[in-house]
């Protein structure tokens, strides 16, 4: 199980990011320390999972922490797929947890081609 504390410095929040753009599955803690994550974007257009969001898929705890300004795209280019999506989680399992969480200015944007 991954442990990210967030601090002032910034460091964690670049970590997270980064590991965030390479992330299908999250089983972990995540505690933010109060600080606010902003303008995070996902082009759905590039992502081969069917769970779109910052966390396309989560299993854990996600606490303190404040999102603003996360936009989603999603282009669905033949209308024949199914998503699990949200600007925070794409699918959640039974067991998460969020704690002091906001989300504030998000949005989903979806689109068929078809």
């Amino acid at each position: 199980m991954e442990t990210i504390k967030i601090n002032s410095s910034g460091v964690y929040v670049e970590l997270l990011q980064s590991t965030l753009k390479s992330l299908r599955f999250f089983n972990g803690v995540i505690d933010g320390n109060f600080y606010t994550v902003s303008n995070y974007s996902i082009d759905g257009s590039k992502v081969t999972s069917n769970n779109i969001g910052m966390f396309p898929r989560f299993n854990g705890t996600l606490k303190n922490i404040n999102f603003t300004n996360l936009n989603v795209n999603i282009t669905d280019d033949y209308g024949d797929k199914v998503y699990n999506g949200g600007t925070l989680i794409g699918l959640a399992d039974s067991t998460s947890k969020l704690e002091n969480v906001t989300i504030d200015s998000s949005k989903i944007l979806f689109s068929s081609n078809n």
